[in-house]
């Protein structure tokens, strides 16, 4: 049978075989069914207390890994976060049901068809029985392929590879989707690689895709990478055989041919440190960066890669000094938004930031404290009056028993001082507590005043949140002192 239809160019009207290809769940085969149930029998559930459950029976794991009810062991997945599926409370299970893609290849006389399967998986959690899991296979979306581009069989849309150029090569966001998949939260994404070989005398000959088919059963997987890059780009197959997985279907794409890349791909140094390590796309961009074959080094910029940029845009940094600094001081790249905010604060300030006593201070908390207030009370000299004075007036609702003390924060330097033992965002709130939109407490144990312990934010009279280090919530013994103080709370409010 033939369809009438517009050619690629949408310009003539062609006559074509009609594909035939998978509608219902009815036709998939029993080999990629058996695939589906495996994988979804394989996710294991984890709540923020890291407790683990079976994703069938929601039954606590014991300490092997074994559910007590169904016999499932999850030994091989407990470990892998491509089958974790974290909620807040087992209890509210019914609440957070999830999805999954797979996407499996399937060959219809000439034609590549890719399918993308997807499982929505929900609970029925009625307060009487244990919760059970019931799941909806459908084929969400077919794709058939071929060298130009790629039919959406289900819609009938079609992408063409040379726009999809246009649009990543021209779009400054460089924001890449074939489908609608980001419309929906996908939880997990599979692929099935057990006839993964018999693209090899199709149009993905030259890609050799099917050497990465272990890599694909671990990688994050997303129709772009599987069929744009495979099929239209010269250095999808170049990294695939050099066994750069990461590269290859990390967003390969973006690998464009320009001198900065072909310095790398070109000198033998460079590239087998790539090889060998597998790197992916951040890490690369790490490697262009600091041009040193430094694992640790790679590791500490790519995985802060935002901070790391904002940071030379400030400053051209030697990142390898920077890493030494953050070593000295026993820090991790975790605190590299700190080390932006000094650096944002002292050329505010305008400091020599090319000066290495600035550039690298003795202690960068108490650098950055000491410039935060700076530019805080430059920028409005009121604020600190103000919470002086708001102080004052709080100091009707000061706290004491026999083990705590609660007194309101009295100067910026203060909020600054909490916010630093706290590592909270507190110090920002010295405008609106100058203000008095709010009303900052601090909670000290009295055999050490100066040590931060609970930080307290009050509206109208009421505890709006208190919290300890980290964000932490205090424990319920000194929940019950907050809750005995917040009923001789006098509010103090705007006149």
């Amino acid at each position: 049978m033939l369809q009438i239809k517009y050619d690629d160019e949408f310009k003539n009207l062609i006559n074509e075989p009609i594909c035939d290809f998978w509608k219902l769940k009815e036709d998939i085969p029993d080999n990629v069914i058996e695939f589906i149930t495996d994988i979804s029998n394989s996710i294991v559930i984890k709540t923020y207390d890291n407790f683990l459950y079976c994703s069938r029976c929601v039954n606590k794991l014991d300490e092997n890994n074994i559910c007590s009810i169904c016999g499932k062991n999850y030994s091989e997945t407990v470990n892998n976060p491509k089958y974790i599926n974290i909620i807040a409370d087992i209890n509210d299970i019914r609440y957070f049901p999830y999805t999954i893609h797979y996407y499996v290849f399937d060959i219809k006389g000439n034609d590549v068809i890719l399918y993308i399967i997807k499982e929505s998986i929900y609970y029925n959690n009625p307060t009487t029985v244990k919760p059970y899991k019931t799941s909806e296979i459908i084929i969400n979306k077919a794709y058939k392929i071929n060298k130009n581009g790629m039919y959406e069989l289900i819609s009938n849309k079609y992408y063409s590879f040379d726009e999809i150029d246009k649009f990543i090569y021209d779009d400054e966001s460089n924001n890449f989707a074939l489908d609608n998949e980001l419309n929906d939260y996908i939880d997990f994404k599979f692929i099935y690689t057990d006839n993964i070989d018999m693209l090899k005398n199709t149009v993905y000959k030259y890609s050799h895709i099917w050497d990465a088919k272990e890599y694909l059963n671990e990688c994050e997987i997303c129709v772009g990478n599987i069929v744009y890059s495979p099929i239209h780009l010269k250095q999808f197959e170049y990294l695939i055989k050099h066994k750069l997985y990461n590269l290859a279907l990390d967003d390969s794409y973006l690998l464009k041919y320009e001198n900065k890349y072909k310095e790398f791909f070109n000198n033998d140094k460079y590239l087998n440190f790539m090889i060998e390590n597998n790197l992916d796309n951040k890490e690369f961009n790490a490697l262009t960066m600091c041009k040193r074959t430094d694992m640790s080094l790679i590791k500490f910029i790519s995985e802060k890669l935002y901070y790391i940029e904002k940071i030379l845009e400030i400053q051209k940094i030697n990142l390898v000094e920077l890493k030494k600094y953050f070593d000295s001081q026993n820090l991790s790249n975790e605190y590299l938004v700190e080390y932006l905010d000094y650096l944002s604060i002292a050329k505010k300030l305008g400091l020599d930031i090319k000066d290495k006593k600035i550039l690298y201070p003795d202690n960068l908390f108490d650098a950055h404290d000491k410039l935060y207030t700076e530019i805080t009370i430059l920028e409005d000299p009121s604020i600190n009056k103000d919470i002086s004075k708001l102080s004052s007036l709080l100091e009707l609702n000061v706290y004491e028993d026999d083990k705590y003390i609660i007194i309101p924060a009295s100067s910026i330097e203060s909020l600054v001082d909490e916010s630093t033992q706290q590592q909270n965002c507190v110090r920002t709130y010295s405008k609106r507590y100058s203000n008095n939109d709010v009303q900052i407490y601090f909670m000290r144990k009295k055999e050490d005043i100066t040590k931060s312990f609970v930080t307290i934010e009050v509206q109208n009279g009421k505890i709006i949140q208190a919290r300890t280090k980290l964000n932490e919530l205090p424990s319920s013994d000194v929940n019950l002192v907050l809750k005995k103080w917040e009923k001789q709370i006098i509010p103090v409010i705007n006149e």
